[in-house]
Protein backbone atom coordinates (compact mmCIF):
# COMPACT_ATOMS: atom_id res chain seq x y z
CA UNK A 1 0.00 0.00 0.00
CA UNK A 2 1.18 3.69 -0.89
CA UNK A 3 2.01 5.60 2.00
CA UNK A 4 1.05 9.93 2.03
CA UNK A 5 2.53 11.53 4.57
CA UNK A 6 0.98 14.90 6.28
CA UNK A 7 3.07 17.13 7.33
CA UNK A 8 1.08 20.50 8.55
CA UNK A 9 0.49 22.74 11.73
CA UNK A 10 -3.28 23.81 12.95
CA UNK A 11 -4.27 24.92 9.30
CA UNK A 12 -5.45 21.10 9.03
CA UNK A 13 -6.95 20.35 12.59
CA UNK A 14 -10.35 20.73 13.96
CA UNK A 15 -11.17 23.75 16.10
CA UNK A 16 -14.04 24.90 18.21
CA UNK A 17 -16.10 25.80 14.98
CA UNK A 18 -15.67 22.69 13.39
CA UNK A 19 -15.23 18.61 13.75
CA UNK A 20 -12.23 16.73 12.40
CA UNK A 21 -14.63 15.23 9.80
CA UNK A 22 -14.76 18.46 8.14
CA UNK A 23 -10.89 19.43 7.93
CA UNK A 24 -9.14 19.10 4.54
CA UNK A 25 -7.34 16.40 5.88
CA UNK A 26 -10.44 14.34 6.51
CA UNK A 27 -11.42 14.90 3.17
CA UNK A 28 -8.25 14.12 2.01
CA UNK A 29 -7.78 11.01 3.76
CA UNK A 30 -11.39 9.53 3.40
CA UNK A 31 -10.74 10.65 -0.77
CA UNK A 32 -7.53 8.42 -1.00
CA UNK A 33 -9.18 4.99 1.49
CA UNK A 34 -6.89 3.05 -0.73
CA UNK A 35 -3.66 4.57 0.51
CA UNK A 36 -1.92 4.77 4.20
CA UNK A 37 -2.35 8.55 5.20
CA UNK A 38 -0.09 9.16 8.26
CA UNK A 39 -1.20 12.40 9.98
CA UNK A 40 1.82 14.56 11.81
CA UNK A 41 -0.33 17.45 12.24
CA UNK A 42 0.66 19.83 15.13
CA UNK A 43 -0.68 22.79 16.88
CA UNK A 44 1.89 25.52 16.18
CA UNK A 45 4.15 23.30 14.16
CA UNK A 46 7.29 24.96 12.42
CA UNK A 47 9.94 24.02 9.67
CA UNK A 48 11.87 23.00 12.46
CA UNK A 49 10.19 19.80 12.85
CA UNK A 50 11.69 18.72 9.93
CA UNK A 51 14.78 18.98 11.39
CA UNK A 52 14.45 17.59 14.75
CA UNK A 53 11.56 15.55 15.36
CA UNK A 54 12.59 11.80 15.41
CA UNK A 55 16.44 10.68 15.31
CA UNK A 56 19.46 12.10 16.06
CA UNK A 57 20.92 9.23 18.10
CA UNK A 58 22.90 6.58 17.19
CA UNK A 59 23.81 8.16 13.54
CA UNK A 60 20.04 8.18 13.00
CA UNK A 61 18.93 11.31 10.73
CA UNK A 62 17.76 14.02 12.77
CA UNK A 63 13.81 14.56 11.89
CA UNK A 64 13.36 10.68 11.09
CA UNK A 65 9.48 10.88 12.56
CA UNK A 66 9.17 12.56 9.35
CA UNK A 67 10.58 11.22 6.88
CA UNK A 68 12.94 8.71 7.08
CA UNK A 69 10.87 5.87 9.67
CA UNK A 70 7.89 6.06 7.62
CA UNK A 71 9.36 6.05 3.96
CA UNK A 72 6.38 8.02 2.27
CA UNK A 73 5.45 7.55 -1.22
CA UNK A 74 4.56 11.39 -1.25
CA UNK A 75 4.68 14.15 1.35
CA UNK A 76 2.41 17.13 2.09
CA UNK A 77 3.52 19.76 4.41
CA UNK A 78 1.64 22.71 5.31
CA UNK A 79 4.08 24.65 7.24
CA UNK A 80 5.09 28.34 7.11
CA UNK A 81 2.49 30.78 8.99
CA UNK A 82 3.91 29.84 12.35
CA UNK A 83 7.34 30.33 11.19
CA UNK A 84 6.98 33.49 9.24
CA UNK A 85 4.42 35.64 11.47
CA UNK A 86 6.11 39.00 12.96
CA UNK A 87 6.19 39.24 16.55
CA UNK A 88 6.77 41.57 19.33
CA UNK A 89 9.94 40.00 20.72
CA UNK A 90 12.24 37.67 19.50
CA UNK A 91 11.73 33.72 21.17
CA UNK A 92 16.06 33.47 21.74
CA UNK A 93 16.02 36.88 23.77
CA UNK A 94 16.34 37.08 27.84
CA UNK A 95 12.88 38.56 28.20
CA UNK A 96 11.18 35.73 26.49
CA UNK A 97 12.83 33.40 28.43
CA UNK A 98 11.86 35.35 31.43
CA UNK A 99 8.60 36.09 30.49
CA UNK A 100 7.79 32.10 29.62
CA UNK A 101 8.44 31.97 33.68
CA UNK A 102 6.45 33.81 34.85
CA UNK A 103 2.58 34.31 35.58
CA UNK A 104 0.16 34.66 32.83
CA UNK A 105 -1.72 37.68 34.11
CA UNK A 106 1.98 38.84 33.92
CA UNK A 107 2.73 37.60 30.50
CA UNK A 108 -0.66 39.31 29.85
CA UNK A 109 0.11 42.91 31.13
CA UNK A 110 3.48 43.03 29.32
CA UNK A 111 1.58 41.91 25.90
CA UNK A 112 -0.94 44.49 26.15
CA UNK A 113 1.44 46.88 27.18
CA UNK A 114 3.68 46.06 23.89
CA UNK A 115 0.38 46.10 21.42
CA UNK A 116 -0.25 49.50 22.76
CA UNK A 117 3.32 51.02 22.64
CA UNK A 118 5.18 48.92 19.47
CA UNK A 119 4.14 46.98 16.55
CA UNK A 120 5.08 43.23 15.68
CA UNK A 121 8.18 42.99 13.71
CA UNK A 122 9.06 40.28 10.66
CA UNK A 123 12.95 40.30 12.69
CA UNK A 124 11.14 38.50 15.26
CA UNK A 125 10.01 35.92 13.52
CA UNK A 126 10.19 32.69 15.10
CA UNK A 127 11.67 31.04 12.11
CA UNK A 128 14.15 33.53 9.74
CA UNK A 129 13.58 33.29 6.25
CA UNK A 130 17.05 31.96 5.96
CA UNK A 131 16.70 29.20 8.45
CA UNK A 132 13.04 27.84 6.96
CA UNK A 133 15.08 27.96 3.08
CA UNK A 134 17.65 25.56 5.51
CA UNK A 135 15.01 23.41 6.64
CA UNK A 136 13.18 22.88 3.82
CA UNK A 137 16.62 22.40 1.74
CA UNK A 138 17.38 19.48 4.09
CA UNK A 139 14.62 17.46 4.21
CA UNK A 140 14.27 18.05 0.42
CA UNK A 141 17.15 16.57 0.23
CA UNK A 142 16.69 13.84 2.08
CA UNK A 143 13.42 12.85 0.08
CA UNK A 144 15.49 13.63 -3.36
CA UNK A 145 17.44 10.47 -1.77
CA UNK A 146 14.67 8.67 -0.41
CA UNK A 147 12.59 8.91 -4.34
CA UNK A 148 9.73 10.95 -2.03
CA UNK A 149 7.60 13.01 -3.65
CA UNK A 150 6.46 16.18 -2.10
CA UNK A 151 3.99 19.28 -2.18
CA UNK A 152 4.87 22.36 -0.64
CA UNK A 153 1.11 23.82 0.18
CA UNK A 154 2.10 28.00 0.17
CA UNK A 155 0.91 30.08 3.22
CA UNK A 156 -2.59 31.06 2.84
CA UNK A 157 -3.51 34.71 2.56
CA UNK A 158 -4.63 36.37 5.96
CA UNK A 159 -8.19 38.37 6.92
CA UNK A 160 -7.83 42.00 6.79
CA UNK A 161 -8.14 42.36 10.43
CA UNK A 162 -4.45 40.16 10.84
CA UNK A 163 -3.16 43.04 8.52
CA UNK A 164 -3.73 46.36 10.36
CA UNK A 165 -2.77 44.81 13.38
CA UNK A 166 0.60 43.53 11.72
CA UNK A 167 1.05 45.29 9.01
CA UNK A 168 4.73 43.12 8.33
CA UNK A 169 2.76 40.09 7.75
CA UNK A 170 1.89 40.42 4.04
CA UNK A 171 5.77 40.84 3.14
CA UNK A 172 6.02 37.56 5.49
CA UNK A 173 4.24 35.50 3.80
CA UNK A 174 5.05 36.40 0.18
CA UNK A 175 8.87 36.04 1.43
CA UNK A 176 8.65 32.84 2.51
CA UNK A 177 6.52 31.38 -0.03
CA UNK A 178 8.83 32.65 -2.53
CA UNK A 179 11.35 30.23 -0.56
CA UNK A 180 8.64 27.65 -1.21
CA UNK A 181 7.95 28.41 -4.71
CA UNK A 182 11.86 28.47 -5.55
CA UNK A 183 12.71 25.33 -3.96
CA UNK A 184 10.01 23.52 -6.00
CA UNK A 185 11.26 24.61 -9.49
CA UNK A 186 15.04 22.86 -8.00
CA UNK A 187 13.62 19.47 -7.35
CA UNK A 188 12.11 17.65 -9.74
CA UNK A 189 10.44 15.28 -7.38
CA UNK A 190 8.84 18.78 -5.55
CA UNK A 191 5.24 20.51 -6.46
CA UNK A 192 3.94 23.98 -5.40
CA UNK A 193 0.33 24.70 -4.55
CA UNK A 194 -0.89 27.58 -4.04
CA UNK A 195 -4.71 27.46 -5.34
CA UNK A 196 -5.58 30.28 -3.64
CA UNK A 197 -8.11 33.37 -5.38
CA UNK A 198 -7.90 36.66 -4.07
CA UNK A 199 -10.92 36.36 -2.32
CA UNK A 200 -10.13 33.60 -0.40
CA UNK A 201 -9.45 35.59 2.62
CA UNK A 202 -12.72 37.25 2.49
CA UNK A 203 -14.79 33.92 2.05
CA UNK A 204 -12.89 30.87 3.44
CA UNK A 205 -11.66 31.88 6.81
CA UNK A 206 -13.29 31.46 10.24
CA UNK A 207 -11.00 33.50 12.38
CA UNK A 208 -7.90 35.45 11.27
CA UNK A 209 -5.92 32.84 9.27
CA UNK A 210 -7.32 29.30 9.84
CA UNK A 211 -9.80 27.98 6.84
CA UNK A 212 -13.36 27.72 7.26
CA UNK A 213 -15.40 24.91 6.22
CA UNK A 214 -15.91 26.48 3.06
CA UNK A 215 -11.73 26.66 3.03
CA UNK A 216 -11.42 23.54 3.99
CA UNK A 217 -13.62 22.27 1.21
CA UNK A 218 -11.91 24.47 -1.54
CA UNK A 219 -8.41 23.17 -0.41
CA UNK A 220 -9.42 20.08 -0.59
CA UNK A 221 -11.09 19.83 -3.83
CA UNK A 222 -7.99 21.53 -5.40
CA UNK A 223 -5.51 19.02 -3.50
CA UNK A 224 -7.18 15.97 -4.51
CA UNK A 225 -6.46 17.18 -7.96
CA UNK A 226 -2.13 16.94 -7.84
CA UNK A 227 -0.33 14.12 -9.05
CA UNK A 228 0.99 12.19 -6.23
CA UNK A 229 2.61 9.48 -8.08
Amino acid sequence: MKKILIIADSMAMPREEYLYEETWLYKYLTYFNDYCVIDKSHRGSTSNRLVTEGGGFKNVQPGSDLLEFYNPDCVIIQLGIVDCSPRYISIESITFKILNNLPKFIQNLYYKFKKKFSTRKLKYAYVSSDVYRSNLTNYLNRAKRNNTKVILCAIAPIAKSFIEKSPEIQLAIKRYNTILKELSNSYDNVDYFNPYPNDFSETCLVDELHFNHLGHYFFCEQLIKFDIN
